[in-house]
């Protein structure tokens, strides 16, 4: 994506990287950032498929592992898919 410039509120806004997107996606899924920065990154997810892709993954892998931390056993087909998603992860060169 090209360097342009748009605006938010009237100003003038970055338009955040795939790589700025990855950078900041745990702070994005945390609720860490401000307004502006989270309407910035959900612009770019909603047009990019490859950051739309990872932020999905990310929130998949996060609620397998929520389930998974809970008092009781992790199920074995619970454990299969968390193990499967981490390799697909490893696999596709995705690093959340």
């Amino acid at each position: 994506m090209s360097e342009d410039v748009r605006k938010i509120g009237g100003k003038p806004a970055h338009v955040y990287t795939c790589q700025e997107v990855a950078a900041t996606v745990e702070d994005f899924l945390d609720q860490e950032c401000t307004t502006e920065v989270r309407a910035m990154l959900e612009e770019h997810v909603d047009a990019c498929p490859e950051c739309f892709e990872r932020l999905g993954v990310e929130r998949e892998l996060r609620l397998l592992i929520k389930q998974s931390c809970s008092p009781k056993s992790t199920p074995r087909e619970l454990r299969e898919k968390v193990i499967a998603k981490l390799q697909m992860i490893h696999i596709e060169g995705c690093t959340p």
